[in-house]
């Protein structure tokens, strides 16, 4: 049965597994929990990272941040540091240990942990506009994937590692979704319809993507489509989700 979970406003969730030690698989749950302060001069969004049981019991802040990224062992969550300080964070569940892996003054978020833990890409405006960018998790190995074809944010990798999905503007004000190989080559822009189309998320299996889009007459509508592009299809009757993603079974 194919189930699709969506994020509907601002709350980000993720499952992940790991081993400890003596005591078998631990699944845990984490979110991003904004709010508003409206105590300030000047209101200010603030966002911390959450982890928790799968029930939501003994639910702890871990950190200040948003946009959170599993590692594939479940060990660590790579995150954007928030709106007060926009840099890409890696934090290590067993210890604590909160490290700063991009230190730019520029916007570096959306963080995105690939299948096979060696790299993280995010969103970054370092180069005056928003470009897509990989780094290895201690920040080494810093490289820009894209250079100036329409890259708008929400990379997501494909299941196997060869592909990234984002959000793009290949033609100024249409916002799509594009994909290209890891190594920034064969980039293909697979939706162009009038509405927008946006947050990509693959198929556990890599042939599918499901997306939030705008073209169904609704606000935001969940639909799916082939990799390559082909085949969209809405998702029932008024099923909408801002950030649609897979059941770990498809």
């Amino acid at each position: 049965m194919t189930k699709l979970a969506g994020v509907l406003c601002c709350l980000a969730v993720s499952i992940g597994a790991r081993t400890a030690a003596a005591q078998g698989p631990v699944e845990r749950l984490a979110y991003d929990d904004c709010y508003v302060d409206y105590w300030s001069d000047e209101p200010q969004l603030w966002c911390h990272i959450v982890v928790a049981n799968p029930d939501g019991s003994s639910a702890v802040s871990v950190a200040e941040g948003i946009d959170l990224s599993w590692s594939p062992d479940g060990s660590k969550l790579a995150l954007s540091g928030g709106p007060q300080r926009d840099d890409i964070f890696v934090l290590d569940l067993d210890d604590g240990t909160l490290t700063n892996l991009t230190n730019d003054p520029a916007a570096d978020t959306e963080p995105a942990w690939s299948p096979d833990g060696s790299q993280i890409a995010f969103t970054s405006t370092r180069t005056g506009t928003s470009e897509l960018f990989v780094m290895k998790p201690d920040g080494s190995g810093l490289t820009q994937v894209t250079h100036e074809v329409g890259f708008v944010g929400q990379p997501t990798w494909s299941p196997d590692g060869a592909r990234l999905a984002f959000d793009c503007a290949v033609v100024a004000g249409n916002l799509d979704i594009c994909s290209m190989a890891a190594d920034g080559t064969d980039l293909v822009r697979l939706t162009d319809d009038p509405a927008w189309d946006s947050g990509a998320a693959y198929s556990p299996d890599g042939t599918r993507i499901a997306f939030a889009t705008g073209r169904y007459g609704l606000t935001e509508r969940t639909a799916v489509m082939n990799a390559d592009g082909s085949a969209v299809s809405p998702m029932g009757d008024d099923v909408g989700a801002v950030r649609p993603a897979w059941s770990l079974d498809g």
